[in-house]
């Protein structure tokens, strides 16, 4: 019995020491495997940014192999077989665009930002003030950001002008023409829509009254376009001339106190002292209030009106009074 015994004894602890070994074995593998993922995982050592950062562009329809081939060649990360085996794994795609990159960051957080389109480009805030022209839009855009393709904006929004709402917008830098005319468009429509009761209860069409509040916004001040407005639509209607200088300076670059007589006396679509009814196009792109002003004139006996020289405003119901408020407060 006690040899059988030993016997025994000696079995198990031979099994036991395999059983150990093995354990042993893929516990080394295991935290062989654990390690050389972390170390893939983490950012190149001597990937350093000097208070700058890295820009890259993926273009559409771009190789995972090509687009590791990228960020290996930029120090962004340690494998490009490494990046490859994790997209596949995680099931990830990659999101076309430019990235910016300005501090280190793991295999795993770049995969995510390409799977979700985390440019992180720096945005840019630029106010546009009622009554700014598509051309003065387009260079404000560029004095902030120098990358912008100018003249392509100037292409698509050549007949927009009226329908960019202005208004504080966040732009990235590396927007295109493209996408801004998509949000000025939806912002135009939104505020519209939250005044489309206004606009369908005013006997002027959406166009007619964008191209009224252009003027109006030009011409008047806020407390007085309403007044402005029903003296404009007036005037119209009786078959006299609108007789405002506002489309003189969209259409020839000069001041209202620069206009000569030959100026006034020149035969095109914006004089309005030759022409009567609407001008053909807005003039510039009003805001909200000159809209519904446009849309819902106030009734005054007046039909003459002026700023003077003291940027104030001052009405008259006939010539005679007029041509006092001239000699008064502008000449």
């Amino acid at each position: 019995m006690s040899e059988n015994n030993n016997f025994t004894s000696k079995i198990s602890n031979s099994y036991l020491k395999k059983i150990n070994n093995i354990i042993l074995f893929f516990l080394a593998i295991s935290i062989s495997i654990t390690l050389w993922f972390f170390y893939f995982i983490k950012p190149p050592t001597n990937l350093t940014f000097e208070n700058q950062e890295i820009k890259i562009n993926i273009e559409r329809g771009q190789s995972t192999r090509k687009t590791a081939s990228i960020l290996k060649e930029n120090n962004l990360i340690r494998s490009e077989n490494f990046f490859n085996i994790i997209i596949a794994i995680r099931n990830k795609k990659i999101i076309s665009g430019d990235y910016i990159f300005n501090r280190p960051e793991n295999l795993l957080s770049i995969v995510q930002r390409l799977d979700t389109g985390e440019y992180r480009m720096p945005v840019v805030r630029i106010t546009f003030f009622e009554g700014i022209t598509v051309n003065q839009i387009a260079q404000e855009i560029k004095n902030k950001i120098p990358d912008f393709d100018y003249q392509n904006f100037l292409n698509l929004a050549k007949d927009k002008e009226g329908y960019l709402f202005p208004d504080t917008y966040d732009f990235k830098i590396n927007t295109t023409a493209e996408n801004i005319l998509d949000v000025f468009n939806k912002n135009f429509e939104r505020k519209i829509g939250e005044n489309q009761n206004i606009i369908n209860n005013s006997k002027y069409s959406l166009e007619e009254i964008i191209i009224m509040a252009s003027i109006i916004e030009k011409e008047a001040t806020a407390e007085t376009f309403q007044e402005v407005s029903d003296i404009l639509w007036h005037r119209i209607e009786i078959g006299m001339p609108l007789q405002v200088d506002a489309p003189f300076v969209y259409y020839i670059g000069k001041s209202t106190f620069d206009l000569t007589m030959s100026d006034l006396e020149d035969n095109h679509p914006y004089n309005t002292y030759r022409n009567t009814g609407l001008i053909p196009t807005p003039i510039g792109n009003p805001g909200i209030k000159s809209i519904l002003a446009a849309a819902n004139p106030r009734k005054t006996k007046n039909l003459f009106f002026l700023t003077g020289r003291d940027g104030k405003m001052y009405f008259a119901t006939d010539l005679d009074g007029h041509r006092r408020n001239r000699f008064l407060y502008l000449d």
